[in-house]
């Protein structure tokens, strides 16, 4: 299942009526909400309540989780859910609570000055206070101010290829919401200014390498050897793309992909992959075995994104690890998400690919950002049925572990 949280529209009603069938009240709330809770709180108007399913996006909205809303009488915030799934456990607590706090603190201003009171299901001080929330008495809460979230964004692409200003990119998603990112590189000039950029910033990082696409035959790969320094986690984005007839051969390919390989070993550094095959998984076979032979290196699957049966192969081998982008939001994702469901947190990264992929519901940006990479959070968190604040707790630590940040560089010529 893909939870995810929806203002009710039309296309949910018939599904509520179903859902609500057997509870009265609720049913009367949501279809006379725009007058009797208007009265009920004392509302000036429908801009003081605000209502939210939780539903299956994953099954054309088979399913709703819950049912929540919040109602603003002058400064306080009353704040009722039902839970209408019997999937759904103790932990969802968390994770609607976390929804709750997080749509306060970005839509109400001066928040000290308003207390909560909540009406939910087995309600937990500790999980409350733990989230920020402060019991002030008779139930009523204070709700503190939070720190923002911060993510990691381990693929991405901010050069002057795609947008007018590189540091301005960079600057602004260092600021909005990212406290670490790797810029990638898939060419020689990404190299080059890979290395000016990333000097410029303390916890902007880089992964050099030549992307299958655009390898030559006999190159001199050696070359890449000058630029690796503490600022570099790993080599690529490299690997093998047989999807277009015209792109270079297999041969070149895979000397290209080996003869990187050996210098992400000689400097302990990790490998970023691009594994993309036609109608025949010639890559993704390829690949495994190549992977098998150098047991030490760590090699991230770049924008992850195949099938259940070829996942399940590469999730075994203690070195693999994936990286999801922004398509993990696409409405037809769904495979994608059943190994989401699936895999063990301690494998997962996240990334963007900006300028490319743009994740929904910011689909048709363009160029894409870093910042975006929030999504890619949400919806992991959602799926994998943790808080958002947990899931960054543990792509910090992975981030750390696979890139192997302190201790990353065996040797520096």
């Amino acid at each position: 299942m893909n939870w995810q949280f929806e203002t009710p529209r039309a296309k949910y009603y018939e599904k509520i009526k179903t859902t609500f069938a057997n509870k009265p009240k609720l049913m009367e709330i949501f279809q006379i909400k725009k007058s009797q809770i208007i009265i009920n709180h004392n509302l000036n108007n429908l801009a003081n309540f605000f209502d939210f399913l939780l539903v299956d996006t994953d099954n054309d909205f088979e399913e709703i989780g819950s049912y929540f809303w919040i109602a603003q009488e002058n400064n306080l915030l009353n704040i009722e859910l039902v839970f209408l799934h019997d999937k759904l456990d103790k932990k969802w607590n968390w994770i609607i609570l976390e929804f709750i706090r997080d749509f306060i603190l970005d839509n109400f201003d001066e928040i000290k000055n308003y207390q909560i009171w909540f009406n939910l299901p087995n309600l937990n001080n500790d999980i409350l206070e733990e989230l920020g929330f402060q019991l002030i008495a008779n139930q009523k809460w204070s709700l503190k101010p939070h720190k923002p979230y911060k993510f990691i964004d381990v693929h991405t692409h901010p050069f002057a290829e795609y947008y007018n200003n590189s540091e301005l990119e960079i600057e602004k998603n260092l600021t909005k919401n990212i406290s670490q990112m790797i810029l990638v590189g898939t060419s020689w000039d990404d190299v080059v200014e890979i290395d000016k950029l990333v000097k410029k910033y303390k916890n902007v990082y880089k992964i050099i390498g030549i992307h299958p696409n655009v390898v030559k035959e006999n190159e001199d790969y050696s070359a890449l050897e000058k630029y690796v320094d503490e600022k570099t986690l790993g080599i690529g984005e490299i690997g093998l793309d047989y999807f277009y007839e015209n792109n270079p051969s297999e041969y070149i390919q895979l000397r290209s992909l080996l003869e990187q390989i050996k210098i992400a070993e000689k400097y302990n550094l990790a490998i970023m992959l691009h594994i993309r095959d036609n109608s025949q998984p010639k890559a993704i076979r390829q690949i495994q075995d190549i992977i098998d032979q150098y047991p030490k290196i760590n090699f991230i699957f770049h924008n992850f994104s195949t099938t259940f049966e070829i996942y399940q192969q590469i999730v075994k081998k203690p070195n693999c690890f994936f990286s999801f982008s922004g398509v993990i939001t696409f409405k037809k994702s769904y495979e994608l998400r059943k190994i989401i469901q699936d895999i063990p947190f301690t494998k997962i990264l996240t990334e963007t690919d900006a300028p490319y992929l743009s994740p929904e519901p910011n689909r048709s940006l363009w160029p894409n950002s870093s910042s975006e990479v929030q999504w890619v959070y949400k919806n992991i968190a959602r799926i994998k049925n943790i808080t958002i604040t947990k899931l960054i707790k543990i792509i910090e630590e992975n981030f750390a572990t696979i890139f192997k940040i302190d201790n990353k560089i065996k040797e520096i010529k």
